[in-house]
């Protein structure tokens, strides 16, 4: 199991008279080389493309299934109006118009049906219309509105061109968390989110947050997690990232463009209290997949701070953020986790936070490009996937309650490397004790997400 969203998308052309089912057999083939251990609870699927190759669709997935997981040749395959009448009414609160009314209602009352298997999705997509979003971005958030989310690389084979008719698949899981735009109507639970996350005289203020809602609503979105505001994500579109010289944090509203190619990342806040889950990993992987999907933008850029630059160090800000750890990755712990999201740390902007004095008002220009990191390399198996397997705990910052001791890991060796990534996050080993939670040694979700890039 992945322990952070994917971030990518793949297009693969098709043309009228080609066989579908060669392009279907050899994506399908590949999500659950990806996964050969697991199986989706039901197949989902809506569009008249969908229906069209439904046939092809069917023998493709039963193929694969009876080849690699025989007997197990049981499928759901159910339309987008098929669905069984959930347990519990959804809330209102739930619905947005970002969302696709249909999608909605199909995969809310699914959501409460779907097992740990998730889903496999199919969906026609093509250009949103002002009354009914239906493009991939739509669906990506429609999904994640009721607690579904991507397990592996969404696919796309572009049917028509010319109305941006796409055929997208993709493996969805259940998460404890649902992500959907953010409302006016959160400001109080937004302002608390602020104060909770920084300084006094780097908060955005009320009417800032505001702002960022009315003028690119579909771009912020929030983080919820048991009822409750846990985080939130702001975004907006620019034409060109030069044009961030020429702002503040504080101004910076005043580039958003509705057709810019170019999604700048302004924010990304998580409580306190929930830190260790890796909520703040989740939100960022989301949105990137999210953006990609946006028609019209090209790349996603972000103007990030340092979380440990001593401007006494006699060290300048320019030469801080080149500094390498001893396994090559960015020193600082904010552009790290920029950077383990695929993004790629450029220069500092002057004066962008001119309040920042730990910056020395300095912000960091981050690029994520005009591609998406390689799902691959995020699936490759870890010391830490090995553990998880062999073992009753598991070391990510999705578990709420990690346990590490010499009672859970049988195999010395790895009890070795796990114990010697924790010391080299601590300030002492006088701190470790095996039957404390990882929470409990004061490890945050940076030093979390240092862990796992350790194992």
């Amino acid at each position: 199991m992945l322990n952070s969203l994917p971030e990518k998308h793949v297009d693969i052309p098709w043309h009228p008279g080609d066989s579908i089912r060669t392009h279907l057999d050899a994506i399908i083939r590949d999500f659950f080389n990806d996964c050969p251990a697991d199986f989706p609870d039901i197949i989902l699927y809506d569009g008249a493309v969908c229906s069209r190759f439904i046939p092809d669709i069917q023998h493709s997935l039963k193929s694969c299934f009876t080849t690699k997981f025989q007997p197990h040749e049981a499928f759901w395959i159910c339309p987008v109006n098929q669905y069984p009448a959930p347990d519990i009414s959804c809330p209102s609160s739930f619905k947005d118009t970002a969302m696709n009314a249909d999608w909605f209602e199909w995969l809310w009352a699914w959501s409460r049906k779907i097992g740990s298997g998730g889903a496999f999705v199919l969906v026609e997509t093509g250009s949103s219309q002002e009354s009914k979003p239906c493009g991939l971005d739509a669906f990506l958030l429609t999904a994640a509105a009721v607690g579904l989310f991507p397990r592996a690389e969404v696919q796309k084979i572009v049917m028509n061109s010319e109305s941006d008719s796409v055929l997208a698949m993709g493996w969805f899981v259940k998460k404890p968390y649902r992500i959907r735009p953010a409302r006016i109507t959160d400001a109080e639970d937004l302002d608390h989110l602020e104060q909770a996350c920084w300084q006094p005289h780097l908060r955005a203020s009320t009417s800032e947050i505001h702002q960022r809602i009315l003028q690119f609503s579909i771009g912020q979105c929030v983080l919820i997690q048991d009822d409750r505001l846990a985080g939130a994500i702001y975004s907006q579109r620019i034409d060109s990232t030069d044009l961030l010289h020429s702002v503040t944090s504080r101004t910076a509203f005043s580039l958003h463009s509705p057709s810019g190619q170019i999604l700048q990342f302004l924010a990304v806040n998580i409580l306190p209290e929930p830190l260790f889950q890796g909520l703040g990993d989740e939100l960022l992987s989301f949105m990137l997949a999210y953006s990609f999907s946006m028609s019209g933008v090209c790349r996603v850029a972000a103007v990030s701070l340092c979380k440990n630059y001593a401007p006494d160090s006699g060290s300048s800000i320019q030469h801080y953020i080149t500094l390498k750890n001893t396994m090559g990755q960015c020193l600082d712990p904010i552009l790290r986790f920029h950077e383990s999201h695929g993004g790629r740390i450029r220069h500092v902007i002057s004066n962008y936070r001119p309040d920042d004095i730990d910056n020395l008002g300095y912000g960091v220009l981050v690029d994520y490009g005009n591609r998406q990191k390689s799902l691959k390399s995020a699936l490759q198996p870890t010391i830490l996937c090995r553990l998880q397997e062999r073992s009753p705990f598991a070391v990510s910052g999705i578990e709420s309650e990690v346990m590490v001791g010499t009672s859970a890991v049988k195999d010395t060796g790895a009890l070795t490397i796990v114990e010697e990534s924790i010391f080299a996050l601590l300030p002492s080993q006088k701190n470790y004790r095996s039957e404390l939670a990882l929470r409990d040694l004061g490890l945050d979700s940076l030093k979390l997400m240092e862990l796992k890039s350790l194992l």
